[in-house]
């Protein structure tokens, strides 16, 4: 909703938000997939869902080429989040329990247990972060994984903390907090003991970790809209997305943004989609 009037001021036009809660977003992408190539219709969805739903088949057959992400309005890594003190990289017993909401939450647990010799096993099923925060803290599970900013509220009160930003430096946003790759990160102590070629290989499988961990929230259109419309849209989107009156108007409902350009949403996009090839390429050649 915070979007809605900055499109309608850059453009001039009447722009109205349709709610289609339900099935997990697929009611909603649908709409996009259905529209006419007259329509201006957007949607906006986490990248990550949809591109799971399209591999899942869930659009049907030819469903997830009728759509197209076009800009990124938010982007922010995910953190791992525990309870105070533990250690999701050298858990006492040698197995991580993770909590997931979602069946695809549990690829990064896997993928960074694989990395440094850990087991690991997922409890899915939880409604969401307070179902999951309410698992950790009763010890349930020893970790879950949250984007940074819900992270930020779930652990305000204490009783949880970050344990580490899924990301190969010092995040920007939140420099003062751990994070997992590069020189001073996480993974480096639990590298020392290992070959050169372990700690290539665990390097290796702990970017595709961070890259499947960002958080990106796109803008989605149909491929139905014609070459001149679509990029008329895509200009409009990139001014309304990079500038002030949008960021204003998302802070004041609470919602900060870190929206990026057309080419720079096209390479967040790359990387998450050169991830998951990455992880599909793992899973095929493991036995």
């Amino acid at each position: 909703r915070a979007m809605a009037p900055v499109i309608a001021e850059v453009t001039g036009a009447r722009v109205s938000v349709e709610n289609l809660p339900g099935a997990e977003g697929l009611i909603a992408a649908r709409r996009i997939i259905e529209a006419q190539p007259d329509e201006w219709v957007i949607l906006l969805e986490e990248a990550d869902d949809i591109l799971y739903s399209v591999a899942d088949g869930a659009f049907g057959p030819g469903g997830g080429e009728k759509l197209r992400l076009m800009s990124i309005f938010h982007a922010e890594p995910s953190v791992w989040v525990v309870r105070p003190g533990f250690d999701p990289l050298a858990p006492p017993d040698g197995r991580l329990t993770s909590g997931s909401s979602a069946p695809n939450d549990d690829v990064g647990f896997e993928m960074l247990a694989k990395a440094v010799g850990m087991k690991s096993q997922t409890i899915g099923g939880y409604a969401g972060t307070s179902a999951m925060s309410l698992g950790l803290l009763g010890g349930e599970v020893d970790v879950i994984s949250i984007s940074l900013a819900t992270a930020q509220r779930t652990t305000k009160a204490g009783d949880l903390e970050i344990a580490f930003v899924l990301s190969d430096g010092p995040y920007p946003g939140a420099p003062e907090l751990p994070y997992l790759l590069g020189a001073g990160g996480q993974l480096e102590r639990r590298l020392a003991s290992m070959s050169e070629a372990d700690r290539a290989e665990a390097k290796r499988l702990a970017g595709v970790v961070v890259d499947i961990g960002f958080v990106l929230r796109t803008v989605i259109v149909p491929t139905a809209l014609p070459p001149d419309r679509t990029a008329c849209l895509e200009g409009v989107m990139n001014d309304v997305l990079l500038g002030d009156a949008f960021r204003s108007a998302a802070e004041a409902e609470g919602r900060p943004v870190n929206a990026l350009s057309s080419d720079a949403s096209r390479d967040a996009l790359s990387r998450l989609m050169q991830a998951r090839d990455s992880i599909k390429a793992i899973n095929t050649a493991t036995p």
